[in-house]
C-alpha cells in the first residue's frame, strides 16, 4: 500500500512516497525525517555553527571533516574536474554579492548598488585526505554546497528508506526512485510547466533513476532594480545570462541529476544539450525563455503520452 509524508527543510518541501505492506512505516519516515534535517544542519552555509561553515573558516588549516561532509566534498571535486570548472560551487562571494546572503525565504528587493564582478576561485588548490578524513581549504576558497548536497542527501536517504520498499524522495525537484511498485515498471512523474506553475508539461516515466530541475522561474530577487538570481556563471562571477528558462535532467541518481542541470543551463541550450547528446545515462529537457522545448537525443523514451 502507499505510504506518503512530507516536511520542510533546506529551505524547500520535501516529499518522501513509499510503498510497503506494513500498515506502520512510521519509523521509517523518522529515519529519513532525521537524516534529512541532520544534513541541513550540517550542510547550511547560513548558520555560523554549521560544519560547512566552520570548514569555510578554516583557512588553510586541514579540517577534519565528517564522513558526510568529506564525501560530499570529494564528489564536488570530482564534478568539478569533470565539468572543466563549469560546476563550482567556491561561488560563495559572487552568491553574497548578488544579494543571496541569508537563506532565501528571508531575501527581499532593496536598492543596493548591483554586484560588482567577482572573479570566482578555482578549486583545484583543495586537498582531500581520506585516510585522516581532512578537507585543507586554500585561505581564499569557500565553498555553497547547497545545490550537491542536497542532491546527496536525496539519494543516501532514498536508500535507507528503500529497505522497507520501493520509494521516492522529492526534495524541491531534486527526485530519487528506488524499487518499483508490485504491478507496474516506472514511477511516473509530472514536470511542471515553467511557463505556467499550475500546470504540469510532461510527464516521465522513471526506474531506480535520479531527476533534477535548475532554472530561474523561482529563485530570484531584484537588487536595485535589476533581476537576480542562484545560477552563478562561475567564470564571470555573475548571475548566468543563459536563455534557458528552466531544464529537467534525466540521470542515474539525483547527485548527477543535479549536477548536469545545473552545466546545460550555464552552458545554454544548444550547447547544453550537445553536451548531454555526449554523456551516457544523462537525458534533458530544456524550456528556453522564448518558449522553445528542445529534447536531447534519447529524451524521447521517457515521456509519457
Amino acid at each position: 500500500m502507499y505510504h506518503n509524508t512530507g516536511f520542510r527543510v533546506m529551505n524547500t518541501d520535501v516529499s518522501v512516497l513509499l510503498w510497503s505492506t506494513d500498515k506502520d512505516v512510521s519509523a521509517a519516515f523518522a529515519t529519513v525525517r532525521n537524516f534529512f534535517y541532520r544534513m541541513h544542519n550540517l550542510f547550511t552555509r547560513f548558520d555560523k555553527n554549521s560544519e560547512l561553515s566552520a570548514l569555510n573558516k578554516s583557512g588553510g588549516v586541514p579540517f577534519s571533516a565528517s564522513v558526510e561532509l568529506f564525501d560530499v566534498v570529494e564528489k564536488a571535486l570530482y564534478y568539478y574536474h569533470l565539468t572543466n570548472g563549469l560546476f563550482n560551487p567556491a561561488i560563495i562571494f559572487a552568491l553574497e554579492s548578488a544579494g543571496y546572503d541569508r537563506s532565501f525565504e528571508a531575501i527581499t528587493d532593496n536598492l543596493q548598488p548591483i554586484p560588482r564582478v567577482n572573479k570566482v576561485p578555482v578549486m583545484d588548490g583543495i586537498l582531500l585526505n581520506r585516510e585522516l578524513m581532512t578537507i585543507q581549504m586554500p585561505a581564499d576558497v569557500q565553498l555553497d554546497l547547497g545545490g550537491i548536497a542536497k542532491g546527496w542527501t536525496v539519494k543516501q536517504a532514498a536508500r535507507m528508506i528503500s529497505v522497507y520498499g520501493p520509494c521516492l524522495i522529492n526534495a524541491g525537484g531534486d527526485i530519487m526512485t528506488c524499487g518499483t511498485i508490485p504491478g507496474t515498471t516506472d514511477w511516473s512523474l509530472g514536470v511542471t510547466d515553467p511557463y505556467n506553475q499550475q500546470q504540469t508539461i510532461l510527464k516521465l516515466m522513471v526506474n531506480n533513476s535520479g531527476i533534477a530541475t535548475s532554472g530561474v522561474n523561482k529563485r530570484k530577487w531584484k537588487k536595485h532594480g535589476v533581476p537576480m538570481h542562484h545560477l552563478i556563471d562561475p567564470f564571470t562571477g555573475l548571475p548566468s545570462e543563459s536563455d534557458i528558462l528552466s531544464v529537467t535532467v534525466i540521470a542515474t541518481d539525483s547527485i548527477e541529476a543535479e549536477i548536469w542541470a545545473k552545466a546545460v543551463f550555464l552552458l545554454g541550450p544548444a550547447k547544453g544539450t550537445d553536451m548531454v547528446n555526449n554523456l551516457d545515462g544523462i537525458e534533458s529537457c530544456v524550456f528556453t525563455q522564448n518558449g522553445r522545448v528542445i529534447f536531447s537525443k534519447n529524451m524521447e523514451r521517457y515521456v509519457q503520452h
